[in-house]
């Protein structure tokens, strides 16, 4: 997690992240609470994902469909759709968590249950959003 982070901080020129052992354990926490909620995904779309805080990013899918490493380059890949100066906005909200220049840390946790694989990434200080 912390690689794809930072490679993609690096191709904009930003300081690396740093991973906050300490903080990590409420992202595993929230990605495995998300497990037992019963939320599915077909073909098409997910079933909405509950936020655990407001710094943070979730991927979800079909058990098994991406690793960790595939969900995260996901959000790396909305970068195409980036405009210089955009906080978020369609597509583009995931990206900028990973490479908002006043971010320092990131923590990750990734759980699986109940046909469902959950990645929970949390930013500190939250800053792409306003508010």
């Amino acid at each position: 997690m912390l690689n794809i982070h930072n490679q993609e901080r690096a191709a904009v020129g930003f300081q690396p992240l740093t991973w906050n052992n300490s903080l990590a354990a409420n992202s595993q926490s929230w990605a495995t609470h998300l497990t037992t909620l019963g939320l599915v995904c077909d073909d098409q779309r997910c079933d909405a994902t509950p936020h655990g805080s407001k710094n943070e990013i979730i991927a979800s899918g079909a058990i098994g469909l991406n690793s960790p490493a595939e969900l995260a380059q996901m959000w790396a890949d909305e970068k195409s759709k980036y405009d210089a100066g955009q906080r978020s906005g369609p597509g583009i909200g995931h990206y900028t968590a990973m490479v908002w220049q006043n971010t320092h840390e990131v923590v990750c946790g990734f759980s699986s249950a109940g046909g469902m694989d959950f990645l929970v990434c949390r930013y500190g200080p939250p800053d792409n959003i306003p508010g």
